[in-house]
């Protein structure tokens, strides 16, 4: 099964990394459009797209889902420089037509799987713990690039059953089962 992994950046003029997680190895990049990110979808043809950004636009201020992951460190999607993530990620999401999109929140699952969170290099070292392969045993990888590969893996996890859906029809989020 091959999973994409996308750490989103609210602006096309700033990083985000992009992972093709499969049979545990990763390769990972850095792109900065949105057409960018649909061509290297369209390149790499995933089972599942895992984007860490919302993916819907709230009714109110905050989705049930965005509630419920709070302690996780979620932000009310609409709150500031989070309202140019959200509308990238909701039209990224439709312009990806025939593939599998979901929504992640890379820190409920490093939180979750008891990862460190700001250190990227911990991060990293804690993936190849994990027997991950690929780029991440070449170089240091950036934090976009990190963050991307947990995006991929709680795909992983959601494709193995490992990961719940929390929210509504208002936005769903996944994450590793707690």
């Amino acid at each position: 099964m091959k999973i994409i992994g996308i750490d989103l950046a609210g602006f096309e003029k700033n990083d985000t990394g992009f992972c093709v997680f499969e049979n545990k190895v990763v390769r990972v990049k850095i792109v900065k459009t949105d057409q960018e990110i649909i061509n290297e979808v369209d390149k790499e043809t995933p089972d599942l797209v895992c984007i860490d950004g919302p993916l819907t636009l709230p009714i109110q201020m905050q989705r049930k889902a965005d509630l419920e992951l709070k302690q996780y460190g979620a932000l009310p999607p609409l709150l500031g420089g989070m309202r140019y993530l959200t509308m990238r990620g909701n039209r990224l999401r439709e312009q990806l037509v025939g593939y599998r999109v979901i929504e992640v929140l890379n820190r409920a699952t490093v939180k979750i799987l008891g990862f460190a969170y700001n250190d990227p290099a911990e991060r990293q070292k804690a993936l190849l713990a994990m027997d991950i392969k690929g780029d991440i045993e070449t170089r240091a990888l950036t934090k976009d690039e990190v963050d991307s590969i947990t995006a991929a893996i709680t795909g992983y996890l959601y494709l193995e059953g490992m990961a719940q859906e929390i929210g509504d029809e208002e936005g769903i989020v996944v994450v590793p089962k707690i």
